[in-house]
């Protein structure tokens, strides 16, 4: 997450956090050129910002993905299922373009609080 931008990387309401796009970027900022690395990348702030929500990657119950290239979701798919298994959160998925000139991949999610 880029800290000039205008949002928050997650916020809470009610038994809900909402996390902002993740995207792939190296700990200097760099932006991969390859797609899988940019993807996990993606996946791994992912997992960091529910963290610091107090929830985990079990507690997602949605996310949408966007990607830059129909020719992407394939391995989307390989590196999402990596992180992710049954249940599976309901998903979105959509090619467009993102915010950042590089940019091939971003994750948000929504978690559901576990009930303690």
């Amino acid at each position: 997450m880029c800290p000039e931008l205008p949002l928050s990387p997650y916020r809470t309401a009610g038994d809900l956090v909402f996390v902002s796009g993740q995207i792939g970027v190296e700990h200097d900022g760099a932006i991969p050129a390859d797609f899988r690395r940019q993807a996990e990348l993606g996946m791994q702030a992912l997992r960091q910002a529910l963290i610091a929500a107090g929830v985990s990657l079990d507690d997602v119950v949605k996310t949408t993905v966007f990607v830059t290239d129909q020719a992407y979701v394939g391995a989307m798919n390989e590196v999402y299922s990596e992180y992710f298994g049954p249940p599976w959160p309901t998903r979105s998925t959509l090619v467009t373009g993102l915010a950042l000139p590089g940019l091939l991949f971003e994750i948000e999610a929504v978690a559901a609080v576990p009930r303690r």
